[in-house]
């Protein structure tokens, strides 16, 4: 029995539409929950305080894996302008992403923060990686120097995730001195 979504041999376009949507829905929850976040910040007046649902976690991490599901394809066939475009805003996506995660970073235990920084890292390189595999085959023909840019700001993005986190955790082990200190002066 042949598959109906097979045509020739060539798998059709059938399926694109349903992934298309299922990564949608991942990046509006994603929005959602940065909105939400962001919400909060200015109705307490602490724009810098830890994020409490967009945080650097297992759950935003596989919701950022959903929505760059397109960016790392290297076996789907994109012919279009529209296409080349639909993989720049998944990168686009991750990358502010990123950039919205970042005050969630001193909520974190240091063992925490280092499990969730080997998972970013992991899922950075990965894309920035196959977004070079694309560049240099030829997936991505259009929006060329859009794709080197936006990876550049991801690899950026991630070197300051991996220095703040560092600093963050050295800087409460030394408040931490500090208070105690503090509290048995008195």
């Amino acid at each position: 029995m042949e598959n109906p979504l097979c045509s020739n041999g060539n798998i059709s376009s059938a399926p694109v539409p349903y992934v298309g949507l299922y990564i949608t829905g991942a990046t509006l929850v994603c929005l959602l929950l940065i909105l939400y976040d962001l919400f909060l910040s200015f109705r307490h007046k602490r724009p810098y305080l830890p994020c409490k649902l967009f945080s650097v976690n297992s759950a935003t991490l596989t919701l950022l894996a959903i929505v760059s599901k397109l960016p790392v394809d290297l076996t789907t066939n994109m012919p279009s302008a529209s296409d080349q475009i639909t993989k720049l805003t998944g990168t686009i996506m991750v990358c502010v992403s990123m950039a919205f995660m970042m005050p969630s970073m001193g909520a974190n235990r240091k063992a925490e923060s280092i499990s969730n920084m080997i998972a970013l890292s992991l899922f950075v390189v990965t894309i920035v990686v196959n977004i070079c595999i694309q560049l240099r085959t030829g997936v991505i023909f259009s929006f060329f120097w859009e794709h080197i840019l936006i990876s550049c700001f991801m690899v950026i993005m991630l070197a300051v995730f991996l220095h703040s986190t560092n600093n963050i955790n050295a800087a409460k082990i030394h408040l931490a001195g500090t208070i105690d200190r503090h509290s048995e002066g008195m």
